[in-house]
């Protein structure tokens, strides 16, 4: 075992007494001022490991800004991990506004990875607003990649919309989607925010033109179904210098 598991392992026997860890933290890096980040690093792991996440998130709260970031992300998408209604019960008493949205990011993110369709219900239970178009863009954007077609199907049931449009250029820009024309282009043209049309409906032409080029130009040339004002930015694709836009992780 070497220094840094060992060390990593004092800090989880300690974290089951929270304000002993805590002293040993601050004694150790009173001691080792240069390995206080390290330190910190473990505290935070230890408690997330021995489930004390709001011990976790208030020392990663109160944390220097240098570190703040990771911090919090470690104890927060641990938490939503384990317990997302906790986390988020939890970072809405947060009083600092930055601090609480880096705690959202990091526990609805998490979150995302492990229940898509939980996250992106919760997302509609949201006023509009910054945390919403997160939350959802988090959820398809994780469940797009893990099963499209049942992606597809829950954002079937609404119009399309703004706060769907990311969704939509996810499911557009999967590989599996890409394979079958017909329905990458139609996902593409529910986008409602024009530029994100465009260039999404371009990178599908650019791809389906590898395989079929003259199906795809006739497609990008008199399709109906693309407005006028994006033909030309649609038939871009055709250009030696067009660069696909890229949504995937």
């Amino acid at each position: 075992m070497d220094q840094g598991q060992a060390m990593a392992s004092v800090f989880h026997g300690a974290a089951r007494d929270p304000e002993n860890a805590l002293r040993l933290n601050a004694q150790l890096s009173e001691q080792e001022p240069e390995r206080a980040q390290d330190y910190g690093s473990y505290l935070v792991a230890a408690f997330t490991r021995a489930g004390e996440f709001s011990q976790a998130a208030a020392f990663a709260a109160e944390s220097a800004p240098e570190v703040r970031v990771d911090w919090l992300n470690a104890a927060y998408s641990r938490w939503a991990g384990d317990q997302p209604q906790a986390a988020l019960e939890h970072l809405g008493k947060l009083s600092n506004r930055e601090i609480r949205q880096m705690a959202f990011d990091a526990a609805v993110s998490h979150w995302a990875q492990n229940k898509p369709r939980e996250v992106a219900e919760y997302a509609l239970t949201l006023s509009d607003g910054r945390e919403r178009e997160f939350a959802l863009n988090a959820a398809l954007r994780a469940w797009s990649s893990a099963d499209a077609v049942e992606a597809a199907t829950w954002m079937g049931r609404f119009e399309p919309s703004p706060h769907l449009d990311f969704g939509a250029a996810m499911i557009a820009s999967q590989p599996e989607a890409m394979r079958h024309p017909q329905i990458a282009t139609s996902w593409a043209e529910s986008i409602t925010d024009p530029r994100l049309r465009v260039a999404i409906l371009a990178s599908v032409v650019n791809e389906w033109a590898l395989t079929d080029p003259v199906a795809a130009r006739h497609y990008a040339e008199f399709s109906p179904r693309i407005w006028a004002e994006d033909r030309a930015g649609v038939l871009f694709a055709f250009e030696p210098d067009f660069h696909p836009i890229s949504l995937l992780p």
